[in-house]
C-alpha cells in the first residue's frame, strides 16, 4: 500500500506473508516522483518458540516469528535501530518483550545508545484470581490456567460467594 501527499511525496508499506500471517517488512518514505527514495524502516524478524495458531479467519494462520529489530536507513545506511529482546512468561512458553535497546548513528559516525527500556510483568497466582462475572449470568471468560488464553467458566449450584468454579 502507499500514501501520497499533495507535494507528490509517497510512503510505501511492504508486508511479507508467512503461513498466512502478514508481517510488516519495510516502510519506504520520501519517495520522489522519479521513484527514488531516501528513507527506509526495516523490520527484522526471528523465529519464536511459542507460535500462535488461529482459525479465526476460517483458515489456518500461524504466527511463528516475532520482531527482533527495527532499523532506520537513510540513503542505504543504518542511522538508528531498536533491538528487541524477549523473556519467557510465567507459563513457561509465552514470549514477553523484556528490553528495547535504542541506538543512533551520530554526525561523528559513532553509535550512541540511550538507556534500555525495560519491561516487567506482574507474577500472577492462579489461586488468587477472582473471576469477573458478566451481570447476572454467573458465567465469564478469564485466563485461569496462565496460558494467556481465556477459559470459559461458570458458578456451580448458582452460588455467588464461596462458590465452586467449573472451567
Amino acid at each position: 500500500t502507499e500514501v501520497r501527499d499533495i507535494m507528490g511525496n509517497k510512503i510505501k508499506y511492504y508486508y511479507e506473508k508467512k503461513n498466512n500471517f502478514v508481517y510488516p517488512k519495510e516502510i519506504v518514505y520520501t519517495v520522489k516522483k522519479d521513484g527514488t527514495f531516501s528513507n527506509k524502516i526495516i523490520f527484522d524478524r526471528e523465529s519464536r518458540l511459542d507460535e500462535e495458531v488461529s482459525y479465526r479467519t476460517q483458515f489456518r494462520v500461524v504466527m511463528n516469528d516475532r520482531i527482533k529489530a527495527i532499523r532506520v536507513q537513510n540513503n542505504g545506511i543504518d542511522v538508528a535501530k531498536l533491538e528487541l529482546t524477549y523473556t519467557t512468561g510465567q507459563n513457561g512458553t509465552r514470549s514477553l518483550l523484556s528490553t528495547i535497546k535504542e541506538s543512533r548513528l551520530g554526525t561523528d559516525s559513532q553509535w550512541s545508545t540511550i538507556p534500555d527500556t525495560k519491561f516487567e510483568y506482574q507474577k500472577d497466582s492462579i489461586a488468587s484470581r477472582t473471576p469477573n462475572l458478566s451481570s447476572g449470568n454467573n458465567q465469564g471468560f478469564q485466563d485461569i490456567t496462565g496460558d494467556a488464553r481465556p477459559e470459559s467458566f461458570s458458578l456451580t449450584d448458582g452460588a455467588s460467594t464461596g462458590a465452586t468454579w467449573k472451567v
